[in-house]
C-alpha cells in the first residue's frame, strides 16, 4: 500500500519513514484503537492478560501494560508548560476585561447627562440596556474579528516557532495547530459572555439618584459617590493583584533559565548537530555486516578540518540511560548497575569532555580488538579510591533485562569527565564502551561544525543512501534543542514574560486613568486647596497616599494568588524555590514603582494648573 503524503504514524515526526514492515512479535510498545465505549483499564486488563498467554520474556515485576493517548504522550513532557501558559492567557484575558469594565464605569459616569436626556424624552431602561449591549457587541465584536485575523495570519509561524522553541517537533506539521469549528465557537461564546457582561458595567452607576443633578449640571461629568470610588479601586486592585501573580512566574522563569544556562552538564553542546539513523533488520543481521556499514559510511561523510564527527547509540545527556548490571575484579561494589553509553571515536573530543587519565577511543577500538572500556571519574573513585581505574577489569550485561548474560571482561583504557544526565538528576552516565566493538542498527551521528544544518543533514542522507536506501534517517538537529527541560523552561519563560509585561501595562493604564478621572473630578477641591497655602508637593503626596492604599490591596491580593499559582511551575523551575521571597519582592517593588508613577503622572500635571484659572472654568 501507499500511505497519503505527510503521514504521521505517532512516535517521532521527525523521522523520515519510508517503508513500514509487518509489526514482529518482540516489540515494548503497540498501537491501538479502543472501541467506542470500552474502558481504558478494561482494556489494558484484557491486553495483559493475551500478553501473558503469548510470552514469557517478561520481568518478574511487570504488572501489566500501560495504555496512553497519542495525544497524551505527544504532551505529556510539555504538559506543565501548556498549563503555564493557558493560565497566563486566561489571566491577561480577565485583566483585560477588568480593564475595559473601569473605562466603561468611566464613561458611563461621563455620560450621565446623555443619559438624563434620553430618559427625560421617553426612553425606558431596556432601550438604555439595549444601547450598552449593542455599544459592548461592537467592542467585542471588532475585538474576535481582529484576534481570529491575526491568528489565521500568524498561523503559519506559530508552529515552526513551537517547535524551536520546545525542541520537539509537531505531529502532521504545520497541520498541528489550525484555527477550526470547536475553537471558532469556543471564542465567539467567549466573546459574547463577555460582551452580555460589559454591557451590563454601566448598569452600577446610580442613574435614577442623579438624573436630576445631571440636567441642573452645566458640564458633561459628574461627581461620584462612595460606592462608585470603592468599586473602581477594587477593580484597579485586582488587576494588580493578576499582574503581580504574572511578574512572580516571571520572575522565576527568568531565575531557572539563568540557573539552567550556568548549569556545568559536563559536556559543550553548542555548535553540535545529531543525524540519526536506523538500518533495517536485513541484510544487518551480525556484528560484521554493522561494522562494514559504519566504518564505510564514516569514511564517505564529508572530511573537514573544522568538523569532528562521532557515532553514538544515544545523546550525551538530557534523557536517563540505560542501565546494566556489572562485575569488575580486584574492587568491591555494593552497586549493581551502571549507567552505559556506546561512542565512537572522537566523542569526548566532540563534547569537549575532559581525559582525566588513559587515553579515548580510538579507531584501533574495533571488531575484534582487544574489548576496552572508558569510565567516568565518579565511578573510577568509587570503586577505586586510593589507586587508578585504568588497567582494571570490568565487564557488563548484554541487555537491561533481569537475567541478561554479561559480555567479555574488558580493560578499563581511561578516565573522563562525569556528564550528568541532567539538571535535577544526580546520577551520571558512567560507563563508555567502543561503538564498533559491539555496533547496533541504530547510531546517531554527532558533528561540532560551523556548517549548516541543511549541509550536514543532506550529506549523511547522501551517504546512507549510496549504501543502504531502506535505512530510516531522523532530521538533522541541534544538540542544544533536544534540551527538553531548558527548551520547555525558555520557550515558558519567553511566553510569560510577555504576558507579564502586558498585564503590568494594563494595571499601570487602569490607574493612570483612574487617577486622572480622580484628578478631574476634583480640579476645584485641587485649587481651592492650592489657593489656601496647600503646596504641590502636598496635593502630589495627597494622590499618592489614596493610590497606595489600591497598590497595597492589589499586592497583598497578589501575593495571596501568587502562593497557589506557582504550584503550577514546581517542574518547570530550577535552582530557584518556588516560594522564593527575592523573586516576590522584586515584583513587588517593579508593580509598586509603575503604579505610583502612573498615579504621580496626573496629580503632578493637576497641581501645576493655575488654581484661579481653575476656578473661573468652573
Amino acid at each position: 500500500g501507499v500511505l497519503p503524503p505527510g503521514f504521521w504514524f505517532g512516535r517521532d515526526s521527525s523521522a523520515t519513514v519510508e517503508v513500514m514492515t509487518p509489526l514482529r512479535t518482540r516489540v515494548r510498545s503497540y498501537m491501538v484503537r479502543l472501541r467506542e465505549g470500552v474502558p481504558v483499564s478494561f482494556a489494558e486488563k484484557r491486553i495483559t492478560e493475551v500478553a501473558k498467554s503469548v510470552g514469557s520474556d517478561f520481568r518478574p515485576d511487570w504488572t501489566g501494560v500501560h495504555l496512553q493517548s497519542v495525544h497524551d504522550r505527544y504532551v505529556e513532557n510539555i504538559r506543565p508548560v501548556l498549563v503555564g501558559i493557558t493560565i497566563a492567557v486566561a489571566i491577561v484575558l480577565v485583566l483585560v476585561c477588568v480593564n475595559v469594565a473601569v473605562l466603561m464605569l468611566l464613561r458611563a459616569m461621563r455620560r450621565q447627562k446623555e443619559v438624563a436626556v434620553r430618559v427625560s424624552l421617553g426612553a425606558m431602561p431596556k432601550h438604555i440596556l439595549r444601547m450598552l449591549i449593542a455599544e459592548a457587541a461592537l467592542i467585542c465584536g471588532a475585538a474576535f474579528a481582529t484576534g481570529i485575523a491575526l491568528t489565521t495570519m500568524t498561523l503559519h509561524v506559530l508552529v515552526p516557532l513551537v517547535e524551536a522553541q520546545l525542541g520537539k517537533p509537531a505531529p502532521v506539521g504545520p497541520s498541528a495547530i489550525q484555527i477550526d469549528s470547536t475553537v471558532l465557537l469556543s471564542l465567539g461564546a467567549i466573546s459574547l459572555l463577555i460582551a452580555l457582561s460589559l454591557a451590563f458595567i454601566p448598569l452600577l452607576v446610580p442613574w435614577q439618584r442623579r438624573l436630576a443633578d445631571a440636567l441642573r449640571s452645566q458640564g458633561t461629568t459628574s461627581t461620584d459617590g462612595p460606592f462608585m470610588r470603592r468599586l473602581r479601586a477594587s477593580l484597579i486592585s485586582f488587576e494588580v493583584a493578576g499582574s503581580l501573580v504574572l511578574l512572580v512566574g516571571c520572575g522565576l522563569m527568568i531565575r531557572s533559565a539563568v540557573n539552567l544556562t550556568n548549569t556545568d552538564l559536563g559536556f559543550n553542546p553548542e555548535q553540535v548537530i545529531r543525524v540519526g539513523v536506523r538500518l533495517p533488520a536485513r541484510p544487518y543481521t551480525n556484528a560484521p555486516a554493522l561494522y562494514r556499514f559504519f566504518t564505510t559510511f564514516t569514511e564517505r561523510l564529508p572530511q573537514d578540518t573544522n568538523s569532528r564527527v562521532s557515532l553514538m547509540t544515544a545523546f550525551p545527556s538530557f534523557y536517563p540511560a540505560n542501565t546494566h548490571r556489572f562485575e569488575v575484579t580486584e574492587a568491591r561494589t555494593e552497586e549493581a548497575s551502571v549507567g552505559m553509553l556506546k561512542v565512537g571515536a572522537g566523542y569526548f573530543h566532540v563534547y569537549d569532555v575532559p581525559l582525566r587519565q588513559g587515553r579515548e577511543f580510538t579507531a584501533t577500538d574495533r571488531l575484534g580488538s582487544e574489548p576496552v572500556a572508558i569510565v567516568s571519574e565518579t565511578f573510577a573513585r568509587r570503586l577505586w579510591p586510593d589507586a587508578s581505574a585504568v588497567g582494571r577489569q570490568i565487564r557488563v550485561a548484554e541487555g537491561d533485562m533481569p537475567g541478561s548474560p554479561f559480555g567479555p571482561w574488558r580493560t578499563i583504557v581511561g578516565v573522563v569527565g562525569d556528564i550528568r544526565q541532567g539538571y535535577d538528576d544526580s546520577d551520571l552516565r558512567d560507563l563508555y564502551l567502543p561503538f564498533l566493538q559491539s555496533p547496533s542498527r541504530f547510531a546517531s551521528i554527532h558533528v561540532r561544525t560551523d556548517r549548516s544544518l541543511s549541509f550536514w543533514d543532506q550529506s549523511v542522507r547522501t551517504a546512507v543512501a549510496d549504501l543502504e536506501p531502506y535505512a530510516m534517517i531522523s532530521s538533522a538537529s541541534t544538540i542544544v534543542s533536544e534540551d527538553r527541560q531548558r527548551a520547555g523552561t525558555r520557550f515558558l519563560t519567553s511566553m510569560l514574560t510577555g504576558f507579564a509585561v502586558f498585564a503590568a501595562f494594563l494595571a499601570v493604564l487602569g490607574i493612570y486613568g483612574v487617577t486622572g478621572y480622580a484628578v478631574q473630578q476634583r480640579e476645584r477641591e485641587i485649587a481651592v486647596r492650592v489657593a489656601v497655602g496647600a503646596s504641590r508637593s502636598a496635593i502630589i503626596r495627597l494622590f499618592l497616599k489614596e493610590g497606595a492604599r489600591v497598590l497595597a490591596f492589589g499586592l497583598g491580593l497578589g501575593l495571596f494568588g501568587a502562593f497557589w499559582a506557582v504550584r503550577i511551575l514546581e517542574s518547570q523551575v530550577f535552582g530557584v524555590q518556588p516560594f522564593d521571597l527575592a523573586t516576590r519582592v522584586a515584583a513587588c517593588a517593579l508593580m509598586t514603582t509603575a503604579g505610583l508613577f502612573a498615579v504621580w503622572w496626573p496629580a503632578r500635571r493637576a497641581a501645576a494648573r493655575d488654581p484661579m484659572l481653575v476656578l473661573k472654568e468652573g
